[in-house]
């Protein structure tokens, strides 16, 4: 199954661990994903990481929510800010557990526009899925694996923030659920 390319460019501007890609499909590299800046973007002030763990979802009933992680890098090469918590239901080692990132994408917005052909391509076989979708009228990209039980959820929210919801043990249905947890329409208004 081909790799869910939005997902794996998301997670490396995150820094996130590299959960990834294949032997067939490596992950892209951000050199070959992202474009340069604009100038109009490098106007753009970017939104500092405590104002995006503001729109953090509280942990549902039965789950329990790690302290809130983020950061903001703004240099010549880098302007990001991030914001992510983990949630975990349960005790045991295989606890159902769901990741939320978001990213201000202020220098980055026109990524999703210009993405590889690979986002524009639906693939779904007994391994699982990849599938570019609109949600909340907002263009997303959802990826399952169910022999690991795994998947990600990535919104493009208000043409510049990248919303990641990233499940492990749980069905593919609750990544929508995760999503719905998050104020979208107060993050599209966020400058």
């Amino acid at each position: 199954m081909r790799t869910a390319l939005f997902s794996c460019v998301a997670t490396l501007l995150i820094g996130g661990p590299l959960a990834c890609g294949s032997e067939e499909t490596p992950p892209p590299s951000l050199e070959e994903g992202l474009p340069a800046a604009s100038p109009a973007a490098a106007e753009q002030p970017l939104v500092s990481h405590e104002k995006l763990t503001a729109f953090l979802p509280e942990p549902p009933p039965e789950w329990r929510g790690e302290a809130p992680q983020g950061s903001t890098t703004e240099n010549e090469t880098i302007r990001l800010s991030t914001a992510r918590r983990l949630y975990v239901k349960g005790d045991a080692e295989d606890a159902p557990t769901a990741i939320i990132t978001i990213l201000d994408s202020a220098s980055n917005g026109s990524y999703f526009e210009t993405a590889p052909a690979d986002w524009k391509t639906n693939t779904e076989n007994a391994d699982g899925f990849d599938r570019r979708i609109t949600l909340e009228g907002m263009p997303a990209f959802e990826h399952y694996d169910r022999k690991a039980r795994t998947g990600s959820l990535s919104v493009f929210v208000g043409g510049r923030y990248f919303v990641q919801v990233e499940l492990t043990n749980l069905d593919p249905v609750h990544l929508r659920d995760w999503f719905k947890r998050i104020d979208s329409r107060g993050l599209a208004a966020l400058k």
